[in-house]
């Protein structure tokens, strides 16, 4: 069976500690460079999306591969840093004298439509999926947990899931190359489409 999502490489990078920051300061997204900041220990934690991001085929992985053996780009963060100097000078040090703690990387999936999958498969009896984050599953995972965990007992979804359906994609997706084409464009437009969508609802 098949799932419409593909695991694309996400990275970010804390600081060291940093004179004036504290944890109560927010969270900052930097709309159009695809870039967020927020607090972390004393540090700034820096994040975003990158343009051509690495996308994975689970099929043709080893066995044995793990999360922790993707290799990491810090050029990647290093460009992002850059597209927001004039909001946060600090990060026009990075890579020069600014200590970084701790330089991580994901496999988030991504989904053509930027919603979850979540449901039953279609042509494997009892099997559920609940994927498809889109870099945003922790905020949501409690929710998805419950709803799944209710629907694998009583049988049937608490409420309306239709949308995020494994097998809701398009058969223009069916391709492969086109799926991943898609998925990449959610990635490298994460917050853009999203801001778009809020921009239009108030407008409206």
């Amino acid at each position: 069976a098949r799932v419409p999502m593909v695991p694309t490489r996400h990275q970010l990078v804390i600081t060291q500690a940093i004179d004036g920051v504290s944890s109560d300061q927010p969270i900052t997204r930097i709309i159009d460079a695809n870039v967020y900041v927020r607090p972390d220990n004393g540090g700034l934690m820096l994040g975003g999306y990158e343009q051509t991001p690495i996308q994975y085929d689970m099929a043709h992985v080893a066995p044995s591969f793990d999360v922790k053996d993707m290799p990491l780009d810090l050029g990647v963060l290093r460009g992002l840093a850059q597209s927001v100097r004039d909001q946060l000078p600090v990060f026009a040090r990075l890579g020069q004298d600014l200590p970084l703690r701790e330089h991580r990387g994901g496999l988030p999936t991504m989904t053509a439509d930027g919603e979850h999958v979540v449901g039953p498969v279609p042509d494997v009896r009892g099997l559920f999926v609940a994927g498809g984050c889109c870099v945003g599953g922790l905020s949501i995972a409690p929710a998805i947990g419950e709803v799944v965990a209710e629907w694998i007992l009583s049988g049937r979804p608490p409420m309306d899931l239709s949308a995020l359906a494994p097998g809701r994609a398009s058969a223009d997706l069916r391709p492969e190359e086109r799926l991943r084409e898609a998925c990449r464009d959610q990635y490298s437009h994460h917050y853009w489409e999203r801001h778009e969508t809020a921009a239009e609802a108030t407008s409206g």
